[in-house]
């Protein structure tokens, strides 16, 4: 048994250079997190099996269903690998919490846009709803700059760690 609670993290978050553009989004908070929880590194479109760098993808509503496809190449479908990763990863899922990449296609948490032929919504991205349909707490790298929201959400995260 763990002795301190897990949280997912998205893995540009902790610097890895996994994003679509092979960069990072490096957020220093996180740093001062190391020492009460173990951070644990995930990026679904690396772990899907998609290349770094890649080509850019977004959130399509389609006959009412959501598709990951390219931004410029809509002929580019990764929702298939994507959702199959995702549906192996959360069977393993041990995982008390998760700070996830706003925006993204996988784990934008609320605030990732999904283009309609009328415009656009804001919705979770695929990885973030499946781990929100999994009661899991979630916050973005965003919201966890926000005292309020940051200590909300690590109690929310060390409940979930007492009841297990």
């Amino acid at each position: 048994m763990n002795q301190k609670p897990c949280i997912l993290v998205s893995a540009c978050l902790l610097g890895h250079p996994v994003r679509y553009d092979g960069q990072h989004k490096y957020c220093a908070t996180l740093e001062e997190l190391k020492n009460e929880f173990d951070l644990i590194s995930v990026c679904p479109e690396v772990g899907a099996g998609l290349s770094t760098p890649r080509p850019a993808v977004n959130l399509y509503l389609e006959n009412n269903k959501i598709l990951a496809k390219g931004a410029d190449e809509p002929e580019l479908n990764v929702t298939a690998p994507l959702n199959n990763w995702i549906s192996e990863y959360i069977k393993t899922l041990k995982a008390h919490g998760a700070i996830l990449k706003s925006k993204s296609p996988s784990c934008g948490f609320k605030t990732t846009p999904v283009y309609t032929n009328d415009g656009h919504y804001f919705s979770n991205g695929l990885f973030a709803n499946a781990l929100d349909q999994s009661f899991l707490p979630i916050i973005d790298e965003l919201q966890i700059q926000n005292k309020d929201s940051k200590s909300k959400f690590l109690s929310q995260v060390w409940s979930q760690f007492h009841a297990r």
